[in-house]
């Protein structure tokens, strides 16, 4: 390997790891299958909280009419509008904060048959068991609820960290590894790979996994956009997962 590609090739990880959300989002608007499992959860979602909203927005009407009537004023007047218009803005901006977690638990069901159904259009195509006895869904269930435990631990390590100055660009960084473990960690599950071998894959592919991991915690910390770049994650880390294994 010549100099001028050892320089380029972390780069070019990077920004392979950095727009795989892209490809992602290209890969599911051309799979009707993807679409289907992408849109289902977030349109479940939109459909609770529009019901939500309507029904708490008709209680506060009818308790704000109630309370103005008490204290002798007009129901109809600009003190009730403005109560619950007042209410109304504080609802829409609580769900705008927690519609990509709710969103998040709703699509929890569908992630993995998301990134199964990924790995039939991932590069190279990758397969996992074509039958799955009982006792090796069992080992998988405890593979996936290790994994869970130590991305938990490590966060709180990182939460801690990042208050550390000099440390902090540590946290950051340790942030964004967990936020790619987090996602290809479906179809290593799925073939029995367990935390340590799991976490080896970052160790082997540094510069696609940081940027993919924080190309996600972007998309994920702009407002209301959470529930829709969920599906964008678990496909664009299958993807991740399968170029990666090519290697």
């Amino acid at each position: 390997m010549s100099p001028k590609e050892m320089l380029f090739r972390p780069f070019r990880s990077f920004t392979f790891g950095f727009f795989l959300p892209l490809s992602a989002a290209k890969l599911i608007a051309r799979k009707k299958s993807l679409l289907i499992l992408s849109a289902l959860p977030i349109g479940i979602t939109l459909a609770l909280y529009w019901f939500l909203i309507q029904s708490l927005q008709d209680w506060a009407k009818a308790g704000i009419h109630d309370l103005i009537q008490k204290l002798g004023m007009d129901p109809n007047g600009w003190l009730a509008w403005l109560t619950a218009l007042t209410f109304g803005l504080v609802l829409i901006l609580v769900s705008a904060v927690t519609f990509a977690f709710s969103s998040s638990i709703v699509a929890s069901p569908f992630n993995d048959l998301l990134a199964e159904k990924t790995e039939n259009f991932s590069t190279p195509v990758i397969r996992s068991e074509t039958k799955i006895t009982w006792r090796r869904q069992l080992q998988l269930i405890g593979i996936d609820l290790l994994k869970a435990l130590a991305v938990g631990v490590a966060s709180v390590t990182a939460l801690l960290l990042s208050w550390v100055p000099v440390l902090n660009f540590f946290a950051f960084a340790l942030m964004f590894y967990l936020m790619t473990f987090q996602y290809i960690s479906y179809p290593q599950t799925r073939r029995g790979i367990g935390l340590l071998k799991g976490a080896q894959f970052i160790v082997l592919h540094p510069f696609a996994s940081l940027g993919f991991g924080l190309s996600i915690s972007l998309l994920f910390a702009v407002p209301l956009l959470g529930g829709f770049v969920l599906p964008l994650a678990v496909v664009g880390g299958t993807l991740l997962f399968a170029a990666c294994e090519k290697h």
